[in-house]
């Protein structure tokens, strides 16, 4: 009986992609609502996908969104990794505080946050004024750094056996050295799920990237497609086909990644 539930469930989420697929490969005089509801086409054709990458600057908006991800996503890792290694096993004064603010910041939206953020990176003048990289750092400013990620990297620290680092403290090991060759390695899976999340993320966020791009060589994927609709209408094919090649990148990214996300059995033999 669970297994026809999870199978039931898988479907519902399963579906909606299976219409934008059908969609993207109508013919422009294949009906796209009709009763009941034709779930693939008669005669599929690629035409809407060539039609969109040749519409719009798709490898510039590719271009753009690829490193706003990875800039944020690396940022993500890095001080994630730093804080949550710091707050698990460093003592200092004002250490819960510290912590009890970083997990505030997840109870507040981001639409709170928008404000503040688009101000500091006028300030900072992190825009298409600043050319191409200056506005790479601003759209990836925001994400660079998440309570959520320092939360994950502190409690799979707190699971961790102090034995690992006291027995690479006696081999000589300085603390980067502990950091790199101990801590990091058994919090891979940790690290991978938190790339995972950041990735799809910043990939398909829209809202800030609407702030801060509007010119045509500054879009995102997600800004870009929007274009579509200002140009040829409401033209549902056109709009299924340019969906399915923004999701392309994140279904490749979780395949390859997906097995990094098994927990390996501890780090220390007893």
């Amino acid at each position: 009986m669970n297994a026809v539930v999870r199978l039931f469930f898988m479907f519902l989420a399963v579906l909606p992609f299976i219409w934008m697929l059908a969609t993207s490969l109508k013919g422009a005089t294949e009906p796209l609502f009709t009763q009941p509801p034709q779930w693939w086409p008669q005669a599929p054709t690629l035409v809407h996908y060539t039609r969109v990458w040749h519409s719009l600057p798709m490898g510039q908006f590719f271009i753009n969104s690829l490193v706003v991800t990875l800039l944020a996503t690396g940022f993500n890792l890095l001080n994630s990794t730093l804080a949550g290694v710091t707050l698990s096993r460093a003592s200092f004064q004002g250490k819960r505080v510290i912590y009890s603010l970083m997990l505030a910041t997840m109870f507040l939206p981001f639409q709170v946050l928008m404000i503040p953020l688009y101000t500091l990176v006028l300030s900072l003048g992190l825009t298409s004024s600043a050319g191409k990289v200056g506005l790479w750092l601003g759209l990836a400013l925001p994400f660079c750094v998440s309570g959520f990620g320092v939360l994950m990297v502190k409690q799979a620290m707190d699971e961790l056996p102090h034995a690992s680092e006291e027995a690479a403290t006696l081999d000589g090991t300085s603390l980067l050295q502990c950091l790199w060759y101990v801590w990091i390695p058994l919090l891979r899976p940790t690290l991978v799920t938190l790339g995972l999340f950041s990735f799809l993320a910043v990939w398909g966020d829209f809202l800030w990237d609407s702030l801060l791009t509007n010119e045509p060589h500054t879009l995102t994927l997600t800004t870009g497609l929007v274009q579509l609709q200002g140009q040829v209408g409401t033209a549902w094919r056109l709009v299924s086909a340019g969906t399915l090649l923004v999701l392309l990148p994140s279904l490749v990214v979780f395949g390859l990644f997906q097995r990094a996300l098994v927990i390996p059995q501890g780090g220390v033999k007893q």
